[in-house]
């Protein structure tokens, strides 16, 4: 077995990736009450020079249009409810509907269009990419005409990526991804690339197939919908007519076209894609005996995540890359007299799924870029309390705080991009 290739410019590019432009709201897990337009995530000129230096890590399409200007998104924590396409497509003010399950999958290897080997981890490890399905013939009318020819292909068992998919991966257009099949994982399926799509038509997600193709795989659960209404409702109008469906209880996220880069679920939060380009891309497996936790390639974890003593905190495990940030949130606190404001610290680096739910969205802790304050009063669900000194300063220095999300998580903060202004003085 060949040594794995777990793309090194991944790891090389993080540093010079640090002056990402990232706009509101973003990260894995981030349910924020409401987004805004976010800028163009564009490479700075101190790129790695493996990475063009020419090419938006979002497309051109994104610069004049999101996506199509029609469309609707809708979502609730935990995936939606049963034959939720049903029921909207019956409601006077709903003309298509497409729902696109996701979930976390396993590759095994990968192969260019010239059938060479990229990415070969080494066992016990695969790699995990989120993958999500559709069934091809509802998701026709939500593509760019141009790109709808590839709706047959996905059809005929096909795949799709997007673009910064395709940047990850190193591999195209005719590219192969051999996939674990999940209730027989010594066996795989290879997953021909039909096509590389702009991320904001596919959700920035790393696989798209067909959904008889994905449930083998294990995408099973059913994310997020898109919507085209009739008329121009709001977004307040349109929750109401699927309100006539979902209860009163069930968290719900409408979004207008526009309001979001990338139309998914969790749409406040960075795309597993966006943190692998930024942190690197690890190869793991889950734990044996604890599938909601994960072992990740010690490899990875030698190279990039570090043990270290930071104040008001004592020791604790993050990812390289986030230290001098969190260094400096912690002392900007004791320059301006708030040291009182974190009391407890429960773990940065912790290698899991989302909600320790196994092959749901892993989670930021995985790549140690989370941070976890005053769980006391902050509970997962709860009303947070917590100061908003440690708020204030999180998020000046490029961290967003899950007590804003739709279900809030008031203990959590974690990676949202660079500092977002100097510290005021005084």
């Amino acid at each position: 077995m060949s040594p794995p290739r777990i793309r090194p410019w991944l790891t090389a590019a993080a540093a010079g990736l640090v002056g990402l432009v990232v706009g509101a709201t973003l990260s894995l897990g981030a349910q924020s009450a409401r987004s805004q337009p976010i800028p163009i995530f564009t490479l700075p000129p101190t790129v790695s020079p493996s990475v063009d230096p020419a090419v938006d890590l979002v497309p051109k399409d994104l610069r004049t249009r999101p996506i199509e200007d029609t469309t609707f998104l809708a979502w609730t924590p935990g995936g939606l409810t049963p034959g939720f396409d049903a029921s909207a497509t019956k409601l006077r003010g709903i003309s298509d509907v497409v729902v696109v399950a996701s979930d976390t999958t396993w590759m095994a290897r990968s192969f260019d269009t010239d059938h060479r080997l990229v990415d070969d981890p080494r066992p016990p490890f695969d790699i995990p990419i989120e993958a999500s399905s559709v069934r091809p013939r509802d998701f026709e009318g939500f593509l760019a005409p141009q790109y709808r020819s590839v709706i047959a292909q996905l059809a005929d068992g096909e795949g799709v990526i997007s673009e910064s998919s395709a940047k990850v991966r190193g591999i195209g257009e005719g590219g192969v991804m051999e996939m674990r099949v999940a209730q027989h994982p010594s066996r795989t399926v290879p997953i021909r690339i039909a096509a590389v799509l702009p991320d904001v038509f596919v959700g920035a997600t790393e696989l798209l197939v067909a959904s008889e193709v994905g449930a083998p795989l294990g995408v099973n659960n059913d994310r997020y919908a898109l919507m085209i209404p009739r008329g121009q409702p709001s977004d307040e109008q349109l929750e109401n007519q699927l309100r006539t469906f979902i209860s009163a209880d069930t968290p719900l996220q409408v979004r207008e076209p526009g309001d979001t880069p990338y139309p998914r679920h969790g749409d406040a939060v960075l795309p597993q894609v966006m943190l692998k380009l930024q942190f690197g891309e690890f190869a793991a497996r889950p734990r044996p005996g604890d599938p909601g936790n994960l072992q990740i390639d010690p490899r990875w974890r030698k190279q990039n995540i570090r043990l270290v003593h930071l104040p008001l905190v004592g020791d604790v495990q993050c990812h390289k890359d986030v230290l001098p940030q969190l260094r400096g949130i912690l002392g900007e606190l004791i320059d301006r007299s708030h040291s009182d404001v974190i009391h407890t610290e429960h773990g940065c680096y912790v290698p899991k799924f989302m909600s320790n739910v196994p092959n749901s969205s892993v989670s930021h802790h995985a790549w140690g870029v989370a941070i976890d304050f005053n769980l006391a009063g902050n509970a997962f669900g709860a009303t947070p309390h917590q100061p908003k000194a440690l708020v204030r300063t999180m998020e000046r220095w490029g961290f967003v705080w899950g007590g804003d999300w739709i279900t809030p998580d008031g203990n959590h903060f974690e990676w949202h991009g660079p500092p977002k202004e100097p510290a005021a003085s005084g």
